[in-house]
C-alpha cells in the first residue's frame, strides 16, 4: 500500500482565504465531532488579498481546493463530492468564500472526517507532543514517522491519522488522479518535512 499527504497549495489557478468568520468555535473543525447542527448558514471565508498580492495574483475566487487558516479541505462543491466519498464517514458543510472586498462569492464546502485511524506505529517515547494543547495526545510537528496502514479499510482513500488531525493522508492512486483533476492539490511524500 502505497500512502502520500494531500495538502492546499497556492497557485496561479487557486486562492488562499484567512480564517473562517462568522463560527467563533472553529478550533471544533479539525475534530471529529458532527458540527451540522451548530454550523452557522452564514460562516464564510474572504480571499487574503496580501498573501495573493504577495505571490503576485489577483486576489479572485477561484480553485477546487483552497489554503486556509484552518488547515480544512475547503473544496468547491464538485471536488466535495469526490473527498467526500473518498472519506466514506464525512460531513459536509457548506460556506461561502468572497472577494477581497465582499462583494463577489462563490460556494464552497467544508469536507471534515468524521472518523481517525491509528495508523502511527513510532512508540510513544520516540514522539514529541504539544505541551500547549487541551489535548494531550496532538503531536508537534514531526519529520520522522513509522506507519502501519492495516487499519484502514481498502473503501477509504482519504482519511487523518489520530494525534495529527489537520493532515491529510491519501492513497496515491487516489491522490494523482485528484491532481490530474482538480486544481490546487499539492502531494507530499510521507517522509517529507511536515509543514
Amino acid at each position: 500500500m502505497d500512502f502520500v499527504r494531500i495538502k492546499a497549495v497556492l497557485a496561479p489557478e487557486t486562492c488562499s482565504v484567512g480564517e473562517i468568520e462568522g463560527f467563533a468555535k472553529s478550533f471544533k473543525l479539525i475534530k471529529t465531532i458532527p458540527l451540522a447542527d451548530e454550523f452557522p448558514s452564514d460562516a464564510a471565508f474572504v480571499i487574503d488579498a496580501r498573501v495573493m498580492k504577495s505571490v503576485g495574483m489577483k486576489p479572485v475566487v477561484q480553485g477546487d481546493l483552497l489554503r486556509s487558516g484552518e488547515s480544512v479541505l475547503l473544496a468547491s462543491p464538485e471536488l466535495a463530492q469526490v473527498l467526500s466519498a473518498a472519506i466514506g464517514e464525512a460531513e459536509s458543510l457548506s460556506v461561502e468564500v468572497f472577494d477581497a472586498k465582499k462583494k463577489k462569492s462563490k460556494p464552497y464546502v467544508i469536507v471534515r472526517p468524521l472518523v481517525t485511524y491509528e495508523v502511527i506505529s513510532t512508540p510513544d517515547e520516540k514522539l514529541k507532543f504539544n505541551s500547549l494543547s487541551a489535548e494531550p495526545k496532538i503531536m508537534n510537528i514531526v519529520s520522522e514517522l513509522e506507519f502501519d496502514f492495516t487499519a484502514v479499510p481498502a473503501s477509504v482513500s482519504l482519511f487523518v491519522a489520530s494525534r495529527l488531525p489537520a493532515i491529510y493522508l491519501a492513497r496515491r492512486e487516489f491522490a494523482e488522479d485528484l491532481a490530474a483533476r482538480f486544481s490546487g492539490i499539492l502531494i507530499r511524500e510521507l517522509d517529507d518535512p511536515i509543514s
